[in-house]
């Protein structure tokens, strides 16, 4: 879509204030008596807080959530009809997954590791079950099919946990066990100048360079794929030699050839997606290097604090 198709469609929505007023009661409209939608301002990643509509069921359960700002900058390029059907769909996604009788079961096996950053988070894991893992913790997220529209990024509370008669202990064995799935993580190659964004890098072009990105399938909250053994074997032999596994974020893992990467390279691309990213989706400094011939993955510190 060009420009200038933008500038129309944003016309179109008028201000982020009209077009979340128009959405909610569009929504209000059609679930009238089952749900009940509400602008809020919510507590989100790494000590921020993001504004987002919420939807309560009959009891005043908080069922479902979407970030004000995805839906805005979505109707920007699909009109707000589509991204009316979208959030339709996720609540037929919900429900559905919802009414299973096998639901506690499958809720079970939805439930993924998702490390996030340890020292901005410390109100949210007073709420969360997690477990120590270096400069980051271990979190518990349920990933589901209406994986992007879950209250606080669908994680595992205490009240959860009790609910799915499961203590710390089982709830990270469950989850190690689940990440193996490969079918929920997908990796992305990069040629040229992906990290143009943060930093001046156009000198890599054509094939002379080549990085990976690990993510989710569902892009988002992907983090955990860190643990999962298949994955970084499969690299080990795609880039057939060891390599470097850098927090991008809190959705994804950058990898990059350890002959291919100077130590100013290095310390130039930790720091950029440490200063680049919006605060919510931070992760931090701490990274990894793979030994392929060991098939063992060594925690390594920024070189700015050796």
């Amino acid at each position: 879509m060009d420009i200038m198709n933008v500038e129309i469609m944003r016309y179109e929505c008028g201000t982020r204030e009209e077009y979340v007023a128009e959405l909610i009661e569009g929504m209000n409209e059609k679930h009238k008596g089952k749900y009940l939608f509400e602008s809020r301002i919510v507590d989100a990643l790494n000590d921020t807080k993001i504004h987002t509509i919420i939807a309560f069921d009959v009891k005043q359960n908080e069922i479902f959530q979407l970030p004000i700002e995805d839906a805005y900058q979505a109707s920007l390029f699909m009109g707000k009809d589509e991204v009316f059907e979208i959030i339709n769909h996720k609540i037929g996604q919900f429900e559905e997954f919802y009414s299973r009788e096998d639901c506690i079961e499958a809720e079970k096996q939805s439930i993924q590791p998702w490390i996030i950053g340890k020292d901005k988070n410390q109100d949210l894991l007073q709420k969360c079950p997690y477990t120590e893992y270096g400069d980051y913790v271990i979190v518990y997220r349920k990933c589901t099919s209406f994986n992007d529209y879950q209250l606080n990024y669908g994680l595992i509370t205490w009240e959860n946990a009790e609910k799915l008669s499961l203590d710390l202990l089982q709830l990270h064995e469950l989850a190690m066990q689940n990440v193996q799935n490969t079918s929920l993580y997908t990796i992305v190659s990069y040629n040229g100048c992906f990290f143009e964004e943060i930093g001046d890098f156009t000198y890599r072009i054509g094939n002379e360079y080549e990085e990976y990105i690990v993510r989710g399938v569902e892009e988002n909250y992907s983090t955990g794929s860190l643990f999962n053994k298949e994955i970084w074997k499969n690299m080990g032999n795609l880039i057939g030699e060891n390599y470097y596994i850098i927090p991008s974020s809190v959705h994804e893992w950058i990898v990059m050839s350890v002959s291919m990467t100077s130590k100013e390279l290095l310390e130039t691309t930790i720091t950029g997606v440490n200063t680049e990213l919006n605060p919510e989706d931070l992760l931090g400094e701490q990274y990894y290097l793979y030994d392929v011939e060991k098939d063992e993955m060594i925690l390594m510190k920024s070189q700015k604090d050796e």
